[in-house]
C-alpha cells in the first residue's frame, strides 16, 4: 500500500494507516528518510503495522534550515495527536534516532504501546562540533551552512546549538523511562556519535538495550537488516 499525505499546522505529515502505529523521529539536520533508515523499517511492516513520517526542520529547495527543539516537540506532539484521532487506530507507537530520541524523551508522550530509541546522543556539545567542522561549512552571521553528502545544505543556527548545550541528555532519556518503558538499541561502530557511555541506560529496570556490534550511526550496510528484526520483534512483543 502507498503512502499518502496530510498537511498538519505548517508541515507535511506521510502515512499509512493500520491498526498499530508507529510515529518516527528523526535525527538532527537530516530529512524524514535520510539514509534510507525509516524506509527500510517500514517496508517491512505487516499490513496490520502503519507508520507516520514527517520533518523536524523547514525545507526550501536544496536547503533544509533547523527548527528549534521546542518547535520540533510540538510537531511529535501534533503527529502522535493526529494518528490518535484517525479511525481504525488501535494503538500508537514511536520509534527514534540520534536526535529524535532526545526530542521524544522532551516530549514525553505516553503511555504508548512501544517506544524504540536507536544510537541517541549522550555527549554534550556533540552536534556543534560535528557539524561546525565539516568540510565545506560556511559561517554567516549567526547561521552555519553546512554541506551534506547528498548535495544538499542544512542551515543550522547558533541558537538551534546554544538551546542543547545544557541539557542533560542521559538524564532525560531515564526520565522518560520511568513513565514509557523502552527498547534502546547501540549502535557499536558509531563513527558519527563516537563512543558513548550507555551502562546507566543498560543498567536501568525500564530500559531493554542491546548494541549491534559494528553497527554504524545510521546501522548502514549488514547491520540494517539485524536491527529490523529487532524492532519487529520488539513491536510484537509489546502489544
Amino acid at each position: 500500500m502507498l503512502s499518502r499525505m496530510a498537511a498538519l499546522d505548517g508541515f507535511e505529515l506521510e502515512y499509512r494507516l493500520a491498526p498499530r502505529m508507529a510515529v518516527f523521529s528523526h535525527g538532527f539536520g537530516v530529512r524524514r528518510d535520510s539514509r534510507g533508515l525509516f524506509r527500510d523499517i517500514t517496508a517491512a511492516f505487516s499490513t496490520s503495522i502503519g507508520y507516520v513520517l514527517f520533518d523536524y526542520d523547514q525545507p526550501s529547495g536544496e536547503q533544509l534550515r533547523a527548527t528549534s527543539a521546542a518547535e520540533q516537540v510540538a510537531r511529535l506532539k501534533r503527529a502522535i495527536a493526529w494518528v490518535a484521532q484517525q479511525p481504525g487506530v488501535e494503538d500508537i507507537g514511536l520509534v527514534a534516532h540520534s536526535r529524535g530520541c532526545l526530542i521524544a524523551s522532551m516530549a514525553k508522550v505516553h503511555p504508548l504501546s512501544f517506544a524504540v530509541m536507536l544510537a541517541p546522543p549522550l555527549v554534550q556539545g556533540h552536534a556543534r562540533q560535528y557539524f561546525t567542522h565539516k568540510p565545506g561549512v560556511v559561517k554567516q552571521g549567526d547561521d552555519w551552512y553546512v554541506p551534506r553528502s547528498d548535495g544538499t545544505t542544512t542551515i543550522i543556527s547558533e541558537g538551534v546549538f546554544n538551546e542543547f548545550d545544557h541539557v542533560q541528555r542521559e538524564e532525560l532519556l531515564l526520565d522518560y523511562a520511568t513513565v514509557q518503558p523502552m527498547l534502546t538499541v547501540a549502535a557499536g561502530a558509531d563513527l558519527v556519535l563516537g563512543e558513548q557511555d550507555y551502562s546507566h541506560l543498560e543498567a536501568d529496570d525500564h530500559i531493554t538495550f542491546t548494541t549491534i556490534s559494528g553497527a554504524s550511526h545510521d546501522f548502514a550496510g549488514p547491520a540494517r537488516e539485524p536491527l529490523i528484526q529487532l524492532v519487529l520483534a520488539y513491536i510484537k512483543e509489546s502489544r
